[in-house]
């Protein structure tokens, strides 16, 4: 196991903040709502899928809502981290609750 594979596995399993926790309530309506719009499983999508705006929107506007969210979030990443956006530093920039909360306000209105 790498070391890049250790820290995401010791933070998906101490923060049950994270989207990806299985500590986490609301990892299941997160993949819930991934597996009915037809859209991957990723760390991104999840984390996105888990924001309560996104949560409690209307069936028909959550899968735009995702969509846009994860575009949204990969830009903001590409911009802070250039040429990392696929990485593991990346990925836990945008996992967070603060910053995907922060996120609420643009999906819902």
């Amino acid at each position: 196991m790498t070391k890049d594979n250790q820290t995401w596995g010791r933070h998906i399993l101490t923060d049950a903040a994270s989207p990806e926790s299985p500590w986490n309530p609301l990892m299941r309506p997160a993949t819930d709502s991934l597996v009915q719009f037809g859209l991957p499983i990723s760390p991104v999508n999840r984390a996105v899928a888990a924001n309560m705006s996104v949560l409690k929107s209307e069936p028909w506007v959550r899968g735009a809502a995702i969509r846009g969210g994860v575009e949204y979030m990969q830009a903001r990443a590409e911009q802070t981290f250039p040429g990392a956006t696929k990485s593991l530093v990346s990925f836990i920039w945008v996992i967070p609750p603060y910053t995907s909360q922060r996120l609420a306000v643009n999906i819902s209105n």
